[in-house]
């Protein structure tokens, strides 16, 4: 599974979206380029046009309404060790549940 990456119009950056067939909520997760003190981010590399580049993924699955996603950033990918990365962190957050 391929995550895409869509902006976010609320929060102004761009998100890792994970919600699937819902149509009433947007489940995503914050993308930034500098993150805050707090150890609360995952390290991941993006792939574009220009070359590879650092950026870190906020530990906190936001759930917005469908009005908060824009358009999708086309060519900005993840690594695949970054996927791995992020499949891991969803699937132990949602074995805490």
């Amino acid at each position: 599974m391929a995550f895409k990456i869509y902006f976010n119009k609320k929060t102004r950056h761009p998100s890792i979206s994970l919600s699937g067939k819902d149509k009433t909520r947007w489940e995503n997760m914050e993308m930034t380029h500098h993150p805050t003190k707090r150890n609360s981010y995952i390290d991941i590399v993006c792939v574009s046009p220009n070359g590879y580049s650092k950026s870190y993924v906020r530990k906190y699955i936001r759930k917005d309404g469908y009005g908060a996603k824009g358009r999708k950033l086309k060519q900005i990918k993840m690594s695949d060790s970054s996927e791995a990365s992020v499949k891991n962190y969803i699937k132990q957050k949602r074995k805490k549940r």
